[in-house]
């Protein structure tokens, strides 16, 4: 976890997503382990909106709303990539981001 600035949060991390047609699921892990549950990110999923509830392990921090929105744009070949997944989730003092990129 980094501070910035005086208020603001910001990490970053891997995870594991799983995306169907009306359900979204993520496991946010520590930065840069494949271990460590930090968030786990659970909701429903209508067309591209996403309603979901986050938690955070080791804190009072337990469904905490959120909503948003799912992408994908895939484009011409670029090295091994053709395109991307982008997840944006928010709410009032909270944006949680999650990419990836589509490969070959």
């Amino acid at each position: 976890m980094t501070q910035v600035g005086d208020d603001w949060e910001f990490e970053k991390g891997v995870g594991k997503v799983a995306l169907t047609p009306s359900t979204f699921r993520a496991e946010l892990l520590w930065d840069g382990v494949n271990t460590g549950l930090r968030h786990s990110i659970a909701g429903s999923r209508e067309g591209n909106r996403l309603k979901a509830k986050l938690s955070t392990e080791g804190t009072d921090q337990v469904d905490f709303p959120l909503e948003g929105s799912y992408q994908k744009r895939r484009w011409k070949t670029v090295g091994d990539s053709v395109g991307v997944e982008t997840v944006i989730l928010f709410s009032a003092g909270m944006v949680v981001g999650l990419t990836r990129d589509i490969r070959k």
